[in-house]
């Protein structure tokens, strides 16, 4: 009956040490899982591309009116004068032998 109680003894032990390694396996990879999930919630936050620009106040209007205007294209005419006098020839020159009339010819 004592050899029983021992055995009985060794093997709660045995029982209580694998639980305390399971738990403390659990917390770990919970803890893990939770960088994880914090790390990406701070790089999502950082590379939002609606968070990069913008700029709270009230000059967002006055911003985005001037970022327009920057984007839109220079007209044909303006253009062909720009690199004219770049290239230090006159716009019927430079149309004509940039313009699509210029391929046409060759």
């Amino acid at each position: 009956m004592t050899v029983g109680f021992a055995i009985l003894l060794a093997q709660s032990g045995a029982t209580d040490q694998t639980a305390r390694q399971i738990t403390i396996l659990i917390t770990a990879l919970l803890a893990v899982a939770l960088l994880l999930a914090a790390s990406t919630v701070w790089y999502w936050r950082h590379t939002d591309p609606r968070r990069r620009n913008y700029r709270p106040g009230a000059s967002d209007h006055a911003d985005s009116a001037e970022q327009r205007r920057q984007v839109l294209p220079l007209e044909p005419e303006v253009l062909a004068e720009t690199y004219a006098e770049d290239e230090g020839v006159t716009v019927d020159e430079w149309l004509s032998l940039t313009g699509p009339d210029a391929l046409k010819r060759n």
